[in-house]
């Protein structure tokens, strides 16, 4: 850079565009080198509805030097991706760079200077000073480094540092997960948590190999507030795992805040795993605030304020200089999220304000009282229970491609229950239906049971009274020894009116039945598709007092059992059967 950029709106009017950062994806992302020379981009505006929002998105081998950036960063996706200076760096290096920026993100891996860094990036002699908002993942200089050979040196965060998640990443000063080195950082902001893991410096220290911190202090005050019992909040880590420490301090106050279960809080490391101390030579470094020489933007007589929503112009006022307030429009709905404008100030300026969509989450608690849709916050586990008589939509978006593990379902009677591409495994019956409920199944959903409990006591779904299924999704069960598929208690009728249902049940059973198992009760196939397996001796598929197969597909095999249907009545007036075999009535 020659000069100081102010990022104005092109069209010559004044005020501050949106910006796009610089390499938009790991396709396309910035392999270069970009020095500012010590000069400042000033009123950055960087949003981003999904990931990657900064000066910088995706960069990969890169340098990024000498450089100052003022204004506000703000990504919406689950993993949002948020920073001052670079969402995304792999390989780089990031030095001698300021970032007065607020930067806000609706999701996880949020950082002042940079949201992720891996593959052996430095970040060295890097300040922020502004605030960092996040779920989880949060920090003030780096939100996550993930390689054991990344490397934060000689950095300073001056902001207040806030997460609102209960995740697994973690929330700290300088970075929320560190998995490489920290050395000659200096925290100054607050930080108020919710996180699973908060720290002083950082929240959560883990890596294959060991992470470091020396030589590093922390002067803000450190506050959590999680319900995990589990979680562990400290004035340098929250959870100090495989981690080297030495010639480093703490001067900030640290509070369990309303609702904090857990007993692990201390001064230095609230919970601590494999911990060691070493001995290092030289002393901490004492940084200052550095206050930003702004530059303005030329003001005219009049100015305009254009709403945006979802990429499209809402309202666009036109506003008289002096104007300091104007009426929103309404945002328009979007399921399963809540809506606001983002922050702005007037400032005979042109605007452009954008809305912001949230996700609607689970409650933490787990108890959904009305319907509505919900998305499973990230690495839950535990119960969620659905009250009776409502319509909800569960989706499953944010979970790793596993899904969610040790997550299960209750579900009131006479709720309608639609799944939306969640995944759950784990010990426990993972979906239990009261009764005359309808599941609907749209995307790829799975249920995988991991119980060998005798006597059935963890079947992967259980059934206890009348449930109907359809949608234009698919469901993979599967179960393990002694636990059925699905259990259906007796009494109950079950219809699948469409959707696709996949079926897998290992080893014995140890009842005289199928992995879908529906003695005394009633299965209707009218639609959709029934596939299933089963490898154990004398353990059919699908087992009822009564099957009636009216449409759809059936598809199952007993590799060893003589009978893939157990029935004392089965009627077939239609669909496709071509591996029904044989049949015990």
């Amino acid at each position: 850079m020659g000069n100081s950029i102010i990022l104005n709106n092109s069209d010559g009017t004044s005020g501050n565009r949106a910006w796009t950062a610089i390499g938009v994806s790991l396709s396309k992302s910035f392999r270069g080198t970009f020095d500012g020379q010590g000069y400042g981009i000033y009123g950055m505006n960087a949003w981003n509805d999904g990931s990657y929002a900064g000066l910088f998105g995706c960069c990969i081998g890169a340098t990024i030097e000498n450089l100052k950036v003022s204004g506000h960063s703000d990504g919406e996706a689950s993993a949002a991706y948020a920073a001052g200076i670079a969402a995304y760096a792999s390989g780089c290096t990031i030095s001698g760079c300021s970032a007065y920026v607020n930067v806000a993100a609706g999701g996880t891996h949020v950082g002042g200077i940079a949201a992720e860094i891996s593959d052996g990036t430095l970040i060295e002699n890097c300040f922020h000073y502004g605030e960092v908002s996040g779920v989880s993942g949060v920090g003030g200089i780096v939100g996550v480094s993930s390689s054991g050979t990344d490397q934060i040196v000689g950095c300073g965060n001056f902001g207040s540092v806030i997460s609102s998640g209960s995740d697994t990443y973690g929330t700290g000063g300088i970075a929320g997960k560190l998995a490489g080195t920290m050395e000659s950082c200096v925290n100054r902001g607050n930080i108020s948590s919710t996180d699973r893991y908060t720290g002083g410096l950082a929240g959560y220290t883990t890596t294959r190999h060991s992470s470091t911190i020396i030589l590093s202090q922390n002067q803000g005050a450190v506050s959590s507030s999680s319900k995990v019992e589990t979680a562990g909040l400290g004035g340098l880590v929250g959870y100090g795992q495989y981690l080297k420490i030495g010639g480093s301090e703490n001067k900030g106050a640290v509070k369990a805040g309303g609702g904090f279960l857990s007993v692990y809080k201390d001064v230095q490391i609230g919970r601590v795993g494999d911990v060691s101390e070493i001995e290092v030579e030289g002393s901490i470094p004492s940084y200052q605030e550095i206050k930003l020489a702004t530059i303005e933007p030329t003001k005219i007589g009049g100015f305009t304020v254009t709403f945006e929503a979802q990429g499209a112009v809402v309202e666009t006022i036109t506003c008289k200089s002096g104007t300091k307030k104007v009426s929103e429009p309404l945002i328009p709905e979007r399921e399963g999220y809540t809506s606001f404008w983002n922050r702005y100030e007037l400032d005979d300026y042109d605007v452009t304000v954008k809305a912001i969509y949230r996700q609607n989450l689970v409650p933490e608690n787990g108890e959904i009282k009305t319907s509505g849709i919900y998305y499973v916050p990230w690495f839950s586990s535990g119960e969620i229970h659905i009250d009776s008589g409502l319509n909800v939509v569960l989706c499953g978006e944010n979970g790793e491609s596993s899904g969610f593990d040790n997550l299960s379902i209750v579900v009131g009677s006479g709720t309608n229950l639609t799944l939306e591409n969640l995944k759950l495994s784990g010990e426990k019956t993972l979906l239990r239906l009261e009764g005359k409920n309808t599941l609907v199944l749209s995307g790829r959903n799975g249920m995988s049971g991991r119980s060998d409990a005798k006597g059935n006591q963890n079947p992967t779904i259980l059934m206890n009274g009348d449930v109907t299924i359809s949608g234009t999704g698919s469901l993979k069960i599967n179960a393990c020894a002694n636990n059925a598929a699905v259990f259906v208690n007796a009494g109950s009728t079950i219809t699948q009116e469409s959707g696709a249902i996949y079926m897998n049940k290992s080893d014995l059973l140890g009842l005289a039945g199928g992995a879908f198992y529906a003695n005394g009760s009633s299965v209707v196939i009218k639609g959709g598709k029934l596939y299933g397996h089963t490898n154990s001796d004398n353990v059919a598929v699908l087992s009822a007092d009564q099957i009636i197969i009216q449409g759809g597909t059936l598809n199952l095999k007993a590799e060893k059992s003589p009978y893939v249907l157990m029935a004392t009545k089965t009627l077939v007036t239609g669909g496709e059967c071509p591996s029904l075999g044989t049949q015990r009535q």
